[in-house]
């Protein structure tokens, strides 16, 4: 076997991302390969690491399949060429420098309670308005990961103690939660985490 294994490969990831109507696809990646750049440091860490970006599409959005599309056949953009890869739910996006992203497919939804619940790594729609317990058993019932992404004021007050309980219950063995590198600094961490 000839195959080389690269020494501390590091997968570095945005698992919250939107594709807004306003900007072309090769914006977002010419910015996420920019913003992966600064958090890698140094340019053996980029040659050593994976770029994925995980979509978080609402309730009627149809970009990911528009994506998949142009990825099967072969479709540029700009300076990026989109191709499949061996899963549905995955595109792979390289540059004209061979850097390469990955585009994975998933949901944002929002609950009865107001939470918002990332479905990563799945294709499926998931109704909003539904409680957290029932959107949290309907993305793992379809192989989906539930997330529940940290936002200003989204875990205080009412909404804080729904999810407290939530993550003091046995209920659910699969249930993450999603920090931003937008909270500010001076902020406390969350008790959550």
């Amino acid at each position: 076997m000839n195959s080389q294994v690269k020494i501390n490969q590091k997968i570095i990831a945005d698992a919250h991302v939107h594709i807004h109507k306003c900007f072309e696809i090769d914006q977002l990646l010419n910015a996420s390969l920019i913003n992966f750049h600064k958090i890698s440091r140094t340019k053996t860490d980029i040659e050593n690491s994976v770029f994925l970006i995980f979509l978080t599409e609402m309730l009627g959005d149809i970009e990911f399949s528009r994506l998949l599309e142009y990825a099967q056949n072969h479709h540029q953009i700009n300076n990026w060429k989109l191709a499949p890869t061996k899963e549905s739910i995955s595109i792979s996006a390289t540059n004209n420098e061979n850097q390469k992203i990955f585009i994975i497919a998933g949901r944002q939804i929002v609950t009865a309670e107001k939470l918002e619940v990332l479905a990563l790594i799945s294709d499926n729609e998931f109704a909003d308005g539904l409680p957290v317990e029932t959107t949290i058993q309907n993305i793992v019932s379809k192989n989906g990961i539930p997330v529940l992404p940290w936002g200003v004021g989204k875990w205080l007050g009412k909404r804080g103690n729904i999810l407290q309980k939530l993550l003091n219950s046995d209920t659910f063995s699969m249930v993450y939660l999603g920090d931003n590198s937008g909270r500010p600094s001076f902020w406390p961490r969350p008790s959550f985490l």
